[in-house]
């Protein structure tokens, strides 16, 4: 049992060390799930019934799905310029007439841009470079850690 277990841990770690997702998606959401009903909680007083929101980063919609089981007549428009994550919330939210899903990111300017996407966690992709090569020891990013990059759209 124990060299399995160390096996099984050793593994892990390659992959974490290695930037290969230790997490699927769908593990990763369910695990940030909890700090995502905190975020909702704490908006819910500023949002009333048939009120409006905007997610913008909305990743796979995790935010946006909680908010409107809450509040089911409120109306949002979810920016997220990912590709990939756009799919995703297009497809969580292509029955619900409440919901806009936009592929762009919101900034300072009209652009196109490169962001910079971590493999290893699905919720850190970024405009800044710097902050994809986090040097902290708790962090498992190393000089090698995989970082992938894809034009997005930037609207002002």
């Amino acid at each position: 049992m124990f060299h399995r277990t160390r096996r099984l841990a050793e593994k892990l770690f390659r992959r974490m060390r290695s930037g290969v997702p230790t997490l699927s998606l769908e593990e990763w959401e369910s695990k940030h799930e909890p700090l995502v009903a905190e975020a909702v909680e704490r908006i819910l007083p500023h949002l009333p019934e048939g009120g409006f929101f905007l997610d913008i980063g909305a990743n796979v919609g995790a935010f946006s799905r909680l908010l409107r089981e809450k509040r089911p007549d409120a109306r949002g428009i979810l920016f997220e310029p990912v590709a990939k994550y756009h799919a995703i919330c297009v497809e969580r939210f292509a029955d619900d007439d409440h919901i806009e899903v936009v592929n762009i990111a919101l900034g300072d300017e009209n652009a196109e841009r490169t962001i910079f996407k971590a493999p290893h966690n699905h919720g850190a992709n970024s405009l800044v470079e710097e902050i994809m090569h986090d040097r902290r020891p708790e962090a498992f990013v190393r000089p090698d850690t995989i970082i992938e990059e894809e034009t997005i759209t930037l609207r002002r």
